[in-house]
């Protein structure tokens, strides 16, 4: 499990709440939140490349959070800002392995 070191912390101290059941896919800050909260990276955070008229690539992490013995699964976009944040929580990134997709809806 990984979680953010009081130190590494952002200092911008953005909050933003986030819930699967009103955005799908979500932005760093809210992973940001979520680990400020007191929730910690559970296992292998999984990178996904969707590919739109496939000429446009928009890669998604879908990051396991835990705590208190509860789940939940957030799906974030990546950035450098998000690039940055897991890999300098050095947390394990692998790339879904998967055939060539076009089925990414931001707004459902």
């Amino acid at each position: 499990m990984t979680h953010l070191e009081p130190e590494e912390k952002d200092s911008a101290n953005i909050h933003r709440h986030w819930d699967s059941r009103s955005e799908r896919y979500t932005g760093g800050d809210a992973l940001v939140t979520a680990l400020d909260d007191g929730w910690l990276i559970r296992g292998v955070v999984f990178r996904q490349e969707h590919w739109l008229a496939g000429v446009r690539r928009v890669t998604v992490y879908h990051v396991e959070l835990v705590r208190d013995g509860q789940r939940r699964k957030m799906m974030v976009l990546q950035n450098p800002y998000v690039n940055k944040l897991l890999y300098g929580m050095e947390s394990q990134v692998v790339l879904i392995n998967q055939r060539k997709e076009t089925a990414f809806h931001p707004y459902s």
